[in-house]
């Protein structure tokens, strides 16, 4: 059996693979949610099955791997949010199996299981962003074989769009019970389901109401806030906790520019109601989660700004840097002065401009704003051009 305490101070070592599993919307499975290496998966034989991959020996490998120190080109997010002081997942979960009993990180390494299961039922959604692809939103693949013939081509743009992930085969009540049983220390399951838009997915809604132990059940969420789900906010109010992210990347204009075709005044009044819901009710947290891409690097300063005034100072919100479709990263862009650096980390400037990026960024933009209800923003145009010099 493996010595935590021996290891955990490794800087490779991690306990995701004994404790979690992803689910991503085109059927990949991939041993952690921030795994970053879909072109060549590691579970390529498990499509649609997070259990078998879970179980499968591929694991047993990867186990093996993270316990001799040997890196892994999956888990790079993590070694890079480490390298700029930023605390990654790999971290976090090392806290909070540290933060256990003896007896329960024990069970942790002694018997493996999935403890925290992470779903990307389908890609079903209500908005086509701007910074996403078919992966993410089935509105995106008309769009996909338009940009194709303009020679961009974008990640995913060949996945079928139609097939789902069966939650029938996920008995929540059984998962529950076997995690809790193995140690007393062991209160609860925790479940994170992504998309597409997750309000909008009757799957979701179904999974959660065959759970009989919702008081033993953690959840989390994105959301895009078109909608506000009534009947899924009740079941929330029944649960151990639930972790909503209100996935925002703009204000007014700005919002429908990059999440067409939001409607930013319907938009505003649902993220109100969250706020509410979150002061009515202790189980339920919400934070904000803003993607930075070149389209709106500019516009941080005022998006913080807004959302403090309105809600408090003490609102949490998350800035994580868009990697792909990488003429859409600031990676790849020539760096400019702006007043936004505290949410921008410096290694993503260390790349160096890439001439075919910038030129596949150009015609996207002018894609977007020519083939949708929406006005181009002058402001973007005026900051660009220090980009592309």
């Amino acid at each position: 059996m493996i010595n935590y305490d021996k290891h955990k101070n490794n800087k490779v070592f991690c306990p995701v693979p004994w404790v979690h599993v992803a689910l991503r919307s085109d059927g990949n499975v991939t041993p952690c949610c921030k795994w970053n290496n879909t072109d060549q998966p590691i579970y390529k034989d498990y499509t649609y099955d997070p259990f078998g991959a879970f179980n499968s020996k591929h694991t047993l490998a990867f186990r093996e791997q993270l316990e001799k120190g040997i890196k892994s080109i999956g888990c790079n997010q993590c070694y890079v949010n480490e390298e700029v002081g930023k605390e990654s997942l790999r971290q976090r979960i090392i806290k909070k199996v540290s933060s256990q009993t003896p007896s329960a990180k024990e069970q942790i390494f002694a018997s493996p299981q999935i403890r925290f299961l992470e779903l990307n039922i389908s890609n079903f959604c209500n908005l086509k962003c701007a910074s996403c692809d078919v992966h993410q939103s089935n509105l995106w693949e008309k769009d996909e074989i338009e940009l194709s013939k303009l020679g961009i081509l974008r990640p995913g743009s060949n996945i079928n769009t139609l097939k789902k992930f069966n939650t029938k085969d996920i008995n929540l009540d059984k998962l529950i019970e076997n995690h809790l049983s193995t140690d007393p220390s062991f209160t609860f399951f925790s479940i994170k389901i992504l998309g597409g838009e997750s309000s909008i997915q009757p799957e979701v809604l179904t999974l959660l109401e065959s759970c009989s132990k919702k008081d033993k059940l953690q959840f989390q969420t994105n959301t895009n806030a078109v909608i506000f789900p009534k009947k899924l906010i009740q079941i929330f109010k029944k649960l151990n906790k639930v972790d909503i992210s209100l996935s925002i990347d703009g204000i007014e204009d700005y919002d429908r520019y990059l999440r067409y075709p939001s409607n930013w005044k319907s938009k505003l009044e649902n993220i109100k109601k969250y706020m509410e819901l979150a002061s009515m009710y202790d189980n339920i947290n919400i934070k904000f989660h803003c993607t930075v891409s070149i389209l709106n690097i500019f516009h941080l300063e005022y998006y913080d700004s807004f959302l403090k005034k309105l809600f408090g100072e003490n609102i949490v919100i998350f800035y994580s840097l868009l990697q792909r479709p990488e003429y859409l990263s600031i990676a790849y862009h020539k760096k400019v002065d702006i007043q936004a650096e505290e949410y921008v980390l410096n290694y993503m400037y260390s790349k160096q401009p890439n001439k075919q990026y910038i030129n596949n960024f150009k015609i996207f933009k002018n894609y977007i704003e020519n083939t949708r209800d929406i006005k181009p923003l002058e402001e973007l145009d005026l900051r660009y051009a220090g980009m592309f010099d």
